[in-house]
């Protein structure tokens, strides 16, 4: 058995990231068949159809993955795909579909512990969370979660001890690129496991959320976000909102946007990306490093 994000999973593959565990599992992952089509979908493209408790995905050259009840995953991969590829996409679309049927939010971003509570940076792809929370791991911060942040509402609960960078971003960090788990055959993006002093097994209070977004005019701008633009900021940063909206559980979690943004205070930073320095020198590090340190 392994676990993540307060859950017993039961699953052929040995997820890397995941804490290996004894007891019932939450979820049954395996392989095999599955259907062609799900009943009454509310959505339905060449690629997936969705209900609200059925998510069938096709990845091309990979897998086919079936999701339902919040309970299941079945994949059916094709010939030539390889173990890393089938995790890659298990733990993305369908593994945050299955948290979705679950009631579970989930957030985009990385989220880092320090004394006791937790951290978190959200915001679209490719817009540095990861990079920055790197650099606070060197200071002594511990890792949550990455790629998705499960949140109570309250509480946000330890993900895979493993952070994602790209290549050069991990050679920048002084890692042997050899020695890291490439995350797909056709991109130059590495796992990165930290084996913490202490097991991250309990949830964690939510101490701060930072938004962050490239800014094409601003070196570095700093916005307080307050009262109900703190939900707009909450539920824009939902993991794949579409199927969020298309399964029909946008009214789901609108309780939980409510408690994160009564409980927490949320800062929104746009800054340009300073490609030629390192991270440490940059605007956006010098504020976060002096709101932690």
């Amino acid at each position: 058995m392994q676990a993540v994000y307060n859950l017993i999973i039961d699953s052929p593959y040995k997820i890397p990231g995941f804490f290996e565990v004894s007891g019932k599992a939450d979820i049954n992952i395996s392989t095999g068949k599955v259907p062609q089509t799900i009943e009454s979908p509310l959505e339905e493209t060449p690629f997936y159809q969705i209900s609200k408790n059925e998510f069938l995905i096709n990845i091309p050259n990979i897998a086919r993955y079936y999701v339902c009840n919040g309970s299941e995953i079945t994949i059916e991969a094709y010939t030539k795909a390889t173990e890393n590829d089938i995790i890659f996409f298990l733990m993305d679309t369908p593994f945050t579909v299955l948290l979705q049927q679950r009631g579970i939010l989930s957030l985009r971003g990385t989220a880092l512990e320090k004394d006791g509570e937790a951290i978190l940076f959200v915001g679209p792809a490719g817009t540095g969370k990861s990079t920055v929370a790197e650099a606070f791991i060197q200071k002594g911060f511990n890792l949550v979660s990455d790629g998705i942040i499960v949140t109570d509402g309250k509480f946000v609960f330890p993900g895979r001890n493993f952070l994602s960078l790209w290549k050069d971003m991990a050679v920048k960090a002084g890692y042997d690129i050899e020695k890291l788990i490439k995350i797909r055959s056709c991109l130059e993006r590495y796992w990165v496991e930290y084996k913490q002093e202490f097991f991250l097994n309990e949830p964690l209070k939510i101490k701060k959320i930072y938004t962050i977004y490239e800014s094409k005019t601003d070196l570095l701008k700093i916005e307080e976000i307050s009262k109900g633009a703190k939900i707009t900021e909450l539920y824009d940063n939902t993991s794949w909102l579409y199927l969020v909206i298309k399964s029909g559980g946008k009214k789901k979690f609108f309780p939980l946007y409510v408690s994160l943004s009564q409980s927490t205070d949320i800062t929104k930073l746009s800054f340009q990306h300073e490609k030629d320095k390192p991270i440490e020198e940059t605007g956006i590090f010098k504020f976060l490093e002096n709101e932690f340190l």
